[in-house]
């Protein structure tokens, strides 16, 4: 007969070939994207400037570069590929894919449980609401921020439930990675409340001193409180737009809240949510103290506040949504796991066959919605903008020269939605700074006439391509 831990590592072993085939093919439609307008805007962002000025905000906290951590893979692909969207659709598969093993990790790490972990694997290693992750390079940020700030928390989390305070490389480490998450994306601005959630939550060392014990949470907050210093000031802050002006109610906040929960669940309106929600939140933590669960405890606080840096905004799609989701991952898959736990009465002999029949009955309760979701709901237009693009680019080479150097080119009714995406796409295709690309709305915005003969090169929109107009 196997014993019981034979049968654990064969069922651990099924389980992560059954779940990489279903991940692959949920993913694998990212392998053909092109560039959308987004990755037009990030690539050209840093293209445009000193690489040097790229290199020291990354070290820089107290500065208005744009997530200089994830502008270095846009750069870095394109200095070393040219205009070619596969080493970024390769590296967001990566990315992707190592973030499950991150996601696993960190789980299975703070509740101490390969069962959690694998049970937050399932419902959140791919979900339709992150699709945009796996097929879109505009939400690098986001799948950068995950991997950064959970590989710090996770060996954050090694180490204290081994009674050790980290040690000074172990704190500079930790601290670069929380610095890298945070040049990702802004969301990272709530690792030290994780940790100092768990710290006062989850671990017991009462007797060790002050500083060893809060001197990571300490530096890691100065660190948070400068960057966001740094990104509200000055003259390229981001709150001058719009789109990131926070505006400070607990209505935003909970409107803000249940948009984001529409989209996970999948069907069931934002509208329906929030009358709930307050509840929700609040039954969490009375659930987790009522079982004496102190991870259930640390992550349904968590939960409340680690959406903080995008509740006072317009919501995104649930990719940004991607550093919170990693709480109620954990909530669940606790809950889950001491429930099952529970009803079998903690007999040893159930153990292993109860913990394979929960992950199969919710991988056929998840996984096929999750398919047929995305297959039905997604797939249709995930490529539309990023092919239209393609298409844009592809009639712009067949009639323009192989150099437009001190070329000027002007585009009639250009369909792109970012005013500047045009002029992104010609000078990022030829590799050129040295080329003037006009559209009639960007001279219209500016009140200056269009004039035609003033272009060696004029195009106008015709049947979804550019069309040479003119030649002079």
């Amino acid at each position: 007969m196997f014993r019981t831990d034979t049968w654990r590592r064969t069922g651990f072993f099924i389980f992560w070939l059954l779940y990489t085939v279903f991940f692959f093919r949920m993913t694998r439609t990212g392998f053909r994207s092109w560039f959308s307008e987004d990755d037009l805007l990030n690539t050209y962002y840093c293209w445009w400037r000193p690489t040097s000025y790229l290199l020291r905000s990354n070290i820089l906290l107290v500065g208005n570069y744009y997530r200089p951590a994830a502008e270095l893979v846009y750069c870095g692909s394109h200095w070393f590929f040219g205009f070619n969207p596969v080493p970024l659709n390769i590296f967001r598969f990566v990315l992707g894919a190592v973030n499950l093993a991150v996601l696993y990790c960190f789980v299975a790490r703070i509740s101490r449980s390969r069962e959690a972990g694998v049970i937050a694997v399932i419902l959140g290693g791919y979900h339709p609401s992150t699709e945009l992750l796996f097929v879109d390079g505009g939400m690098l940020y986001d799948g950068m921020a995950f991997f950064f700030f959970y590989v710090a928390f996770t060996i954050y989390v090694r180490c204290r439930l081994d009674a050790r305070a980290p040690t000074v490389k172990m704190t500079a480490g930790i601290l670069a990675l929380n610095i890298l998450a945070l040049n990702s994306k802004e969301i990272a601005v709530s690792f030290p409340v994780a940790l100092l959630l768990f710290e006062l939550i989850l671990t017991r060392d009462t007797q060790m001193p002050f500083w060893p014990r809060y001197r990571l949470i300490l530096i890691s907050s100065v660190i948070v409180l400068a960057f966001i210093i740094g990104k509200t000031t000055g003259p390229d802050s981001l709150t001058l737009q719009s789109e990131y002006r926070p505006t400070l109610s607990l209505a935003l906040y909970l409107a803000t809240y249940s948009r984001y929960a529409a989209e996970f669940l999948l069907g069931i309106p934002s509208e329906a949510i929030r009358p709930w929600l307050v509840s929700i939140l609040t039954g969490c933590i009375v659930l987790a103290a009522l079982a004496r669960q102190r991870v259930l405890l640390w992550a349904a606080l968590f939960n409340v506040f680690a959406i903080l840096p995008i509740a006072f905004i317009p919501a995104r799609g649930g990719f940004a949504f991607a550093v919170p989701l990693a709480g109620w991952l954990t909530y669940i898959a606790v809950l889950v796991s001491w429930l099952r736990s529970k009803l079998t009465l903690g007999r040893i002999h159930l153990r292993v066959p109860s913990q394979m029949a929960v992950a199969a009955i919710i991988s056929l309760t998840v996984l096929r919605p999750y398919a047929e979701f995305t297959r039905e709901m997604l797939r249709p237009n995930v490529h539309t903008q990023q092919d239209f693009n393609r298409g844009l680019w592809e009639s712009l080479m067949a009639s323009l020269p192989a150099s437009v150097k001190h070329r000027k080119i002007l585009l009639l009714h250009d369909p792109m939605k970012l005013g500047y995406a045009s002029m992104f796409l010609i000078r990022l295709g030829y590799n050129e700074r040295d080329v003037t690309v006009d559209t009639d709305r960007r001279l219209g915005e500016r009140n200056l006439p269009v004039t035609p003969g003033a272009y060696d090169f004029v195009f106008d929109y015709v049947d979804g391509k550019f069309s040479l107009s003119r030649t002079f």
